[in-house]
């Protein structure tokens, strides 16, 4: 009896000291479904925004979300797209109007402190076409025209800077961004080129303007001062109604 019992605490205690026996069958631990979770793609999205690819990189302002992209061009034809997109008279930096399918995903700490809210992987180009005052999403101050000479201005905050277009000699400049001094119905905004030295004063004020060749009426008039010229117009500030006419 005595030998039996030893015999069998003998096996008990090798049973519970083997430690290759297999794992039962199945996934127990969770660690492959995270994995899969992990490797699985995002899905392909359409995307409507504002493409700019500047000093900071490519980047893509979305639409529907007010997210920031930096982007990556799997289709190689970004860069040739956005040179025709901003014609004429491109401004360094400035944005264009796009529709493009692609991923978006998570940037990580790096992209985080580039001011970026992910990464998209533009897959295909819909549409990049120039930015107008009927299709841009992204914030801006005033958007300015005149004519004789015919220029325009986009005073833009978001967009960090005032992009000046003169379409006689088709010619783009970009003037860092400055805050305005506003006094009442006026705002006055003071920059400078910082390769020439070329300056920039603009004043807004907020009456009646007529461009001179239409009937569409804007609520406000600009004077734009660059060097020894003078430029003078009607400018939209965000959210005002404007006809297409």
């Amino acid at each position: 009896m005595k030998i039996i019992l030893r015999f069998a605490l003998f096996l008990f205690f090798a049973a519970a000291c083997d430690n290759t026996a297999p794992p039962p069958s199945g996934n127990t631990s969770g660690i492959s479904a995270l994995q899969q979770v992990a490797e699985t793609p995002a899905p392909v999205q359409t995307l409507r925004g504002m493409y700019k690819n500047g000093g900071n990189g490519a980047r893509w302002y979305d639409c529907a979300s007010g997210k920031t992209y930096l982007v990556i061009d799997e289709t190689n034809t970004l860069a040739t797209l956005y040179r025709a997109a901003c014609q004429p008279a491109p401004c360094p930096g400035e944005s264009v109007y796009g529709v493009a399918q692609g991923r978006v995903s998570p940037t990580g700490t790096a992209g985080a402190a580039s001011g970026s809210d992910g990464t998209l992987r533009i897959s295909r180009v819909d549409t990049l076409a120039p930015k107008t005052l009927f299709n841009t999403c992204a914030p801006y101050d005033f958007w300015c025209s005149g004519t004789e000479p015919f220029w325009g201005m986009l005073i833009s905050e978001t967009d960090g800077g005032f992009f000046l277009k003169t379409m006689g000699d088709e010619r783009g400049r970009t003037f860092p961004w400055s805050a305005p001094v506003q006094n009442g119905t006026t705002w006055a905004y003071t920059s400078s080129d910082p390769a020439s030295g070329e300056s920039l004063r603009v004043r807004v004020r907020r009456e009646p303007c007529s461009d001179g060749m239409s009937e569409r009426q804007y609520g406000y008039s600009v004077e734009i001062q660059l060097g020894d010229q003078t430029l003078r117009g009607c400018a939209v500030r965000m959210g005002d109604a404007l006809s297409r006419e």
